[in-house]
């Protein structure tokens, strides 16, 4: 399960690792012709995995996991593109209800 932390302009995602414990990551949302981007920086390595929704059901991670794990027709994501699908239902979860507001 992801644990997304929201204050102000700062976006912080807590990710299970392998053994189950949260690693903190921050969370960027750079400018992209995708339907949605997000960068997550593990804070205790400085690890950096960009993650693009390209369309409806297709997304991409640049770790090593989402490139390599997917031997033998398994599907299988990997722990930052199941964050970052989490961080867009919640942002779209928001606009919607922000447009019902005004």
């Amino acid at each position: 399960m992801t644990t997304i932390l929201v204050d102000c302009c700062d976006v912080r995602v807590l990710i299970p690792d392998a053994k189950g414990t949260e690693q903190e990551y921050v969370a960027s949302f750079p400018p992209c012709e995708d339907e949605f981007a997000v960068v997550l920086d593990r804070q205790d390595t400085g690890a950096r995995h960009a993650v693009v929704k390209l369309g409806p059901a297709s997304w991409r991670c640049s770790c090593g996991d989402s490139t390599y794990r997917h031997g033998r027709g398994r599907r299988s994501d990997c722990k930052h593109l199941v964050a970052a699908r989490d961080l867009f239902q919640l942002f779209r979860a928001m606009s919607e209800q922000r447009k019902r507001e005004v």
